[in-house]
């Protein structure tokens, strides 16, 4: 990873997807030179035919594919064969070399995105760090501010026999679900896993992504997530958190820092009564769109908690949410 460095992204004009295609070619032009470098240090040594077609050239020719709207395995072997994308060069090779490369798995694929992922960050932080000079930092005293949420895929047709005797809607029908980790700051994807179970609980691969999170950070989260053991661990972990109330949720108010309306600060103790919180938190209110939403948050550092003269500026930081968590 420290060895792939590439120069500034080229400026594109056109569709979004031409964008992305002309973002592509850009990193592939700068990982293909240590990537060569890796490949003839594996090479060497080893006994039978080199490996014609790298890793990366396929995996890029897939995504081009899928950008260029091609829906096949074998309009992917075109693609490598007949050259001409990119300036690469084409490939002598079956397509059965291509459907076999293809099944030996995603890894490679995955390995692809995480580069490309980091490539990316280094290319945000100038346009982070401007926009740092002209406002202030969103949360300033979180080492980061990440945001979890799931959601599932699109449910299938019922066009094979095996789906049709389902109605829709039926919970069968769904393909799984994605958990996603969210950089708010570089407003960037640092994580998404794959669960095949719609229905299974998703904590747990939340807790594994949380495991790439600076200590300090601020962690946003849906009321999917509203869990009193949860908010438990995220404190024992040192990361402050931020959730919306749950309808129905009792609490046991220890103190109010400020009120006025249907506005206020209090310090409250989570669950009245068998099923309790380990630790006070704070449980702020505020109107917006002449609609009262609540919040929980939980501060490692007492100097970031909110206070009556300061509720406008949680509410500034709960409202800058990312699209996928819920209104």
């Amino acid at each position: 990873m420290s060895n792939d460095s590439v120069s500034s992204p080229r400026k594109a004009s056109g569709g979004v997807h031409e964008q992305i295609e002309s973002f592509l070619q850009t990193v592939m032009d700068g990982l293909m030179r240590s990537h060569d470098q890796q490949a003839a240090a594996e090479q060497s040594g080893k006994v039978g035919r080199p490996v014609i077609l790298t890793s990366l050239s396929l995996w890029m020719a897939v995504l081009v594919a899928v950008l260029r709207g091609l829906k096949s395995q074998r309009a992917i072997w075109r693609l490598l064969a007949a050259g001409g994308w990119w300036n690469q060069p084409s490939y002598d090779i079956e397509d059965q070399a291509v459907y076999k490369r293809l099944e030996q798995g995603w890894m490679p694929l995955a390995h692809l995105f995480e580069r490309v992922s980091l490539l990316l960050a280094q290319w945000l932080q100038p346009a982070l760090q401007a926009y740092h000079q002209q406002h202030a930092t969103l949360a300033a005293f979180a080492s980061e501010v990440v945001a979890l949420d799931e959601m599932h895929l699109d449910q299938v047709s019922r066009r094979l026999p095996i789906f049709r005797h389902l109605k829709r809607g039926d919970a069968q029908l769904l393909p799984g679900k994605l958990v996603a980790l969210f950089d708010v700051r570089l407003q960037q994807w640092r994580a998404i896993d794959y669960i095949a179970q719609a229905k299974q609980n998703g904590m747990q691969e939340a807790r594994a992504l949380l495991g790439s999170v600076k200590q300090g950070a601020l962690v946003l989260a849906d009321l999917g997530y509203f869990c009193f053991q949860w908010f438990d661990e995220l404190t024992d972990l040192g990361y402050s958190w931020i959730s919306r109330v749950k309808e129905n949720t009792s609490v046991v108010v220890l103190h109010t820092y400020y009120e006025a309306g249907e506005t206020f600060d209090r310090l409250v103790w989570l669950g009245a009564w068998n099923i309790k919180g380990k630790y006070a938190v704070r449980q702020v209110q505020f109107l917006k769109a002449r609609h009262s939403q609540a919040v929980l948050h939980q501060c490692v550092r007492s100097d970031c908690l909110a206070t009556g003269r300061d509720c406008s500026a949680l509410r500034s930081t709960v409202g800058y949410r990312v699209s996928f968590l819920n209104a």
